[in-house]
């Protein structure tokens, strides 16, 4: 099992208002919100990329469910 430990009192913290996207007819099954632009900022340059090849290549990925909260990553997409 791969455990990291978190000092959440250290985190930057803001909120970020939440939305469903409305689709006439359909049942919505998703809730969209919005990622800090500086995050991206800081994941891309750690790459050595600019942002809009960062967002090219990567995707967002959501950890959940065996704990409190969730996790947030970036990961390579994958290519068919």
């Amino acid at each position: 099992m791969n455990t990291q430990q978190v000092d959440l009192s250290r985190a930057l913290k803001r909120r970020y208002r939440m939305w469903t996207p409305k689709r006439k007819g359909e049942d919505v099954r998703t809730v969209v919100t919005t990622i800090p632009y500086e995050v991206v900022v800081r994941e891309a340059e750690s790459l050595g990329l600019q942002v809009s090849e960062f967002v090219e290549q990567y995707e967002v990925e959501i950890l959940y469910d065996s704990f409190e909260g969730l996790h947030i990553r970036f990961v390579r997409k994958e290519t068919s």
